[in-house]
């Protein structure tokens, strides 16, 4: 119980950390007239960790997967995704 407590926590930790790495990627590519320079070293380590949570998570859904806890599983997507588009009013 405590556990699938965590996960759901962890979940929507995931979704709204998953919104600033996007943001980041997104802000880091530059080009146009607002960003003119582009940040190389920071668009390749938030690629580096959105690909490091990508991994993370899909590591996560294997394991709840293997303990047939599929509900816990679909609760925890559906909390990601609902973290990762409530991101910007959160903070």
């Amino acid at each position: 119980m405590i556990m699938s407590f965590f996960f759901i926590a962890l979940s929507a930790a995931l979704g709204v950390g998953m919104w600033f790495l996007v943001i980041g990627i997104v802000f880091s590519i530059g080009g146009g007239d607002i960003f003119t320079v582009t940040h190389y070293d920071s668009l390749f380590f938030y690629i580096i960790v959105f690909l490091l949570c990508i991994v993370s998570y899909l590591w996560f859904i294997k394991h709840l997967f293997e303990k047939n806890l599929e509900l816990l599983l679909l609760i925890c997507v559906g909390t990601t995704i609902l973290f990762f588009f409530l991101a910007p009013w959160i903070i």
